[in-house]
C-alpha cells in the first residue's frame, strides 16, 4: 500500500542516536508536479525531525498537501526515501497505519454515523484496543467539546464541528506521526487555539507536521517551522533561527525587525524565495534535532 517510485523505507530507530524515541526521516525526497511530467513541486528533501509540532507554510499550490500525501502513503514520492524510526520497533504495512494520524483538507465522513459511532468504527481500523476505546474516545470528545453530540448523526454536524471531528479521530491512536491538512478551516479563534492544545496534549511523543496559510494565529503554538515556495522547502527554524537566517541573507529587512512574529518571517522568506528562483527547482533544508 506504501510502495511508489522512490523507495520508501519505514525503520526501526537503530539505538545509537535515537534512543527509540520517534524520529522521521527524508532522504534526497522529491515529488514531481504531476504524472508524466518532468517539473519538480520540490526535490532533494533531506531533513530529519524529532517530535514536536512543526508548521509547514507556503502560498497556494507550492505542494504542501503533496508532501503530506506522500508521507502518508496515499501518494508516491517520485525520488529519494522515507524513513520512520518509532520507539525501536520496525513499523511497516498495518503496523504502519496503526501509527499514523492524518487530517486530509477535505474528509470524508459516513455521513449517516453518529459521532461516537464513527469513532469506534476508526478506532477498530487503527486496531485500537477494544477495552480502552470507549474511554478514548470519551476523553477526545470532551477536549474537542463535541462529548454533547456524540449521539447526533454527522451529517447534522456543522462545518466547525465536522473538522473537530477530523481532528479527534486522527489522535485516536496516539499516532507517531500526525500529519495535518489545514485542520483549522471553519473553526474560530478559540476552537483553534483549544484543537493546538488537544494536539499537544494528545501528540506529545509524536512528530506532527501542520500544513496552514493561518501563520500568524498557530505560531505561538509551534516548535519550529517551515516555508515551503519555488520549488524549495526551508526550515525548520524556530523564530530567533529565521531571523538569523535572514539577516545573513542578502541584506533584505523585516517588515518590523523588532517584531518576533513568524508572519513577517514568513512574508521576507517568500519575496527573497521568489527573488532567487532559478531555472532548477531545488530545496534548501536544516536538520533540527
Amino acid at each position: 500500500m506504501y510502495a511508489c517510485a522512490g523507495a520508501i523505507v519505514l525503520a526501526a530507530a537503530e539505538k545509537k542516536g535515537s534512543g527509540g524515541m520517534t524520529l522521521l526521516e527524508l532522504r534526497k525526497a522529491g515529488i514531481q508536479a504531476a504524472a508524466h511530467d518532468h517539473s519538480w513541486l520540490c526535490r532533494n528533501i533531506t531533513i530529519q525531525l524529532s517530535p514536536g509540532i512543526y508548521g509547514l507554510f507556503g502560498p497556494n499550490g507550492c505542494g504542501k498537501t503533496a508532501l503530506l500525501e506522500c508521507l502518508a502513503g496515499i501518494r508516491a514520492f517520485n525520488e529519494g526515501e522515507v524513513r520512520l524510526h518509532a520507539g525501536g520497533v520496525l513499523l511497516k504495512g498495518i503496523y504502519y497505519r496503526e501509527r499514523l494520524g492524518y487530517v486530509p483538507q477535505q474528509f470524508a465522513f459516513y455521513e449517516e454515523m453518529k459521532v461516537a459511532k464513527f469513532l469506534r468504527y476508526v478506532a477498530r481500523m487503527k486496531l485500537l484496543d477494544g477495552a480502552v476505546i470507549d474511554q478514548r474516545i470519551k476523553e477526545l470528545l470532551h477536549f474537542v467539546e463535541l462529548y454533547s453530540e456524540r449521539e447526533r448523526r454527522i451529517d447534522k454536524l456543522s462545518a466547525g464541528e465536522k473538522q473537530r471531528l477530523a481532528i479527534a479521530q486522527s489522535l485516536l491512536n496516539s499516532p507517531d506521526l500526525l500529519l495535518l491538512d489545514e485542520p483549522f478551516e471553519n473553526l474560530d479563534y478559540e476552537a483553534k487555539d483549544n484543537a493546538m492544545n488537544t494536539i499537544r496534549r494528545f501528540a506529545r511523543r509524536s512528530v506532527v507536521l501542520i500544513a496552514s496559510h493561518l501563520v500568524k494565529e498557530i505560531e505561538h503554538h509551534l516548535d519550529a517551522s517551515f516555508i515551503m515556495a519555488e520549488g524549495q522547502l526551508t526550515g525548520p527554524y524556530t523564530i530567533p533561527q529565521w531571523k538569523w537566517a535572514i539577516a545573513g541573507g542578502d541584506g533584505g529587512q523585516l517588515p518590523d525587525p523588532s517584531d518576533d512574529n513568524l508572519e513577517g518571517i514568513y512574508l521576507e522568506q517568500i519575496r527573497r524565495m521568489r527573488m532567487n528562483k532559478g531555472g532548477k527547482m531545488c530545496a534548501v533544508t536544516r536538520d533540527l534535532l
